[in-house]
Order: C-alpha cells, then sequence, then structure tokens
C-alpha cells in the first residue's frame, strides 16, 4: 500500500467520510477512489488537489511519510509559505535538492513542481 493510499484511508476515518462521499464532493468516480483508497492507482496532481481540497489537508499530508512523529500534514499550504522568508534562506545545494527530487514518487514530484511553479508567479509578478 502506498503513503497515499494509508493516508487517504486515515483522512477519510477522520473526516467521518465514506468513498461515496469523497468521490461526490471531488467530482470522482467511485471506482477510482476505491483504487486509491487500495493502493491499485495513484492520483494525477489534478485528482491529488480536489482530494487534498476536500479533506482540507495540503497535498503534501496524503503523500508523506511519518518523520520524527510529525506528519506533512503540518507543513502549511503552499498558498501560506512566506514568500519573503524563502528568499531570505542561505544558498541551496541545487545538485543534492535535484537527487532528492528524483527520488521521490512521481505525484510528490508533481507537489514540487507546483510549488516551484507557483513562487517563479509570484517572482515574476514583483
Amino acid at each position: 500500500m502506498s503513503n497515499f493510499s494509508r493516508n487517504l484511508n486515515r483522512l477519510l476515518k477522520e473526516n467521518n467520510l465514506t468513498q461515496k462521499q469523497l468521490a461526490s464532493r471531488t467530482d470522482l468516480t467511485g471506482a477510482i477512489i476505491s483504487k486509491y483508497m487500495s493502493g491499485k492507482s495513484e492520483p494525477s496532481a489534478n485528482s491529488l488537489q480536489k482530494i487534498a481540497n476536500c479533506l482540507n489537508v495540503p497535498m503534501e499530508a496524503l503523500l508523506s511519510t511519518p518523520m520524527d512523529g510529525l506528519l506533512a500534514s503540518n507543513i502549511p499550504p503552499i498558498s501560506d509559505i512566506d514568500y519573503n522568508q524563502l528568499l531570505s534562506m542561505p544558498d541551496i545545494d541545487y545538485k543534492h535538492l535535484m537527487a532528492k527530487t528524483r527520488s521521490l514518487s512521481k505525484p510528490a514530484q508533481k507537489v514540487i513542481i507546483d510549488l516551484v511553479n507557483y513562487l517563479y508567479n509570484i517572482d515574476k509578478s514583483r
């Protein structure tokens, strides 16, 4: 079972939602929700965003693994990230960052791409 399917099952229980309710609220089919929950399929970035919005969690919370007792559900949504704080961070080792990114699942890579695009659009508009 993937991290996504484990997290989806857990979040549905925590929110007292059924597969049918999630399907209805996200405009996804019950069959695809069933595949996601069983780990037989992984969502597209669009479907992942719909599910995250419905469950009121950042996409990272659906893809994460527990780290030091903390879940990525503690990570703020991309829209809540302080752009100025990111700009003030020390220089980044881009080769190391790219190597780590390549080792992630495709949905997790998509989250990173979405974040980079979000920051790019903010920077471009300044």
